[in-house]
């Protein structure tokens, strides 16, 4: 999966507000929304310090869908559900 579309959904899976994420991080909530969508590339840096500003389940969860099958991102998703 594409980074930008595995932090989407991340980002909406988890309920993850920009404008928190943009202030824990320094990213600019414009950058954020941009990178979402597929029309600004980010820099790792800025990447890492969104990623690492997000809960900890978010995280493990993001890198599980960028390196992953669907049925294996079904399975956690169901683990969470079943946890939270």
């Amino acid at each position: 999966m594409e980074i930008h579309k595995a932090f989407d959904l991340t980002v909406r899976k988890f309920k993850l507000k920009a404008t928190e994420l943009a202030d824990a991080s320094g990213v600019a909530a414009t950058d954020i929304s941009k990178f979402r969508n597929g029309k600004q590339k980010l820099l790792s840096d800025k990447l890492q310090r969104l990623v690492m500003a997000m809960p900890q389940t978010a995280r493990n969860y993001f890198w599980l869908v960028l390196t992953s099958s669907e049925s294996d991102r079904h399975v956690f998703s169901l683990a969470i559900a079943y946890n939270a």
